[in-house]
C-alpha cells in the first residue's frame, strides 16, 4: 500500500530512510535554492508500506498524531489508524480543506422564495 502525507505548516520532518551520504530530505518537501529552504512540495510524499520498515509507519502515525504531518488519502489515515480531514494546495502549503458551501439561488439571494 502506498501512504501519502503532508507536512503541515513549517514543520520538517526528515525523510530517514534517504541512502547515506545523499542530502537531507524532509517529507513532503524540496529544496529550493533560490530561497535556501524546503518549501512544501504540490504533491504528497509517498511511502510504500511493503516495503517501508514497520518502524517508519509507526513513526508516520506518531508525527501525524502530533500535528507535524497530515494524510493525504482516506486509505492513509485509516492504515496509520488516524482521523482524516481532507486536505489542499492553498498559497504554497497544505492545508485541512474548507467544506464547501451551497450557491445560493438568485430568488434567495433577492429576498425571493425558492
Amino acid at each position: 500500500m502506498i501512504l501519502k502525507v503532508v507536512p503541515v505548516g513549517a514543520s520538517l520532518v526528515p525523510l530517514k530512510h534517504s541512502p547515506p551520504k545523499q542530502a537531507a530530505r524532509y517529507i513532503g518537501r524540496v529544496y529550493d535554492a533560490k530561497i535556501g529552504g524546503w518549501p512544501a512540495s504540490k504533491d504528497p510524499e509517498s511511502i510504500n508500506s511493503d516495503t517501508a520498515r514497520s518502524t517508519l509507519v509507526i513513526k508516520l502515525a506518531k508525527r501525524v498524531q502530533s500535528g507535524d504531518l497530515m494524510p493525504a488519502d482516506e486509505a492513509t489515515a485509516k492504515a496509520l489508524n488516524v482521523p482524516f480531514s481532507p486536505v489542499e494546495w492553498q498559497d504554497g502549503v497544505w492545508v485541512k480543506a474548507q467544506p464547501k458551501t451551497q450557491p445560493r439561488s438568485s430568488k434567495a439571494a433577492h429576498g425571493g422564495t425558492d
